[in-house]
């Protein structure tokens, strides 16, 4: 039980840093490129990731 305990701690410790090191990596991009998107944007945007989360139409 440990033992699949650590293998599932790991599986998502992984996930974790591979999530993080993207959103910074689109972070620093967005802010070379001096990309300043409006909060209506944002909200758009975050719509969008939710419905192709959740698959909603």
């Amino acid at each position: 039980m440990t033992l699949l305990l650590m293998a599932t701690t790991l599986i998502c410790a992984i996930g974790w840093i591979k999530n993080r090191i993207d959103k910074l990596i689109l972070s620093n991009y967005l802010i070379r490129k001096n990309i300043h998107p409006t909060n209506k944007e944002l909200d758009e945007c975050s719509r969008f990731v939710i419905n192709k989360i959740f698959h909603i139409k």
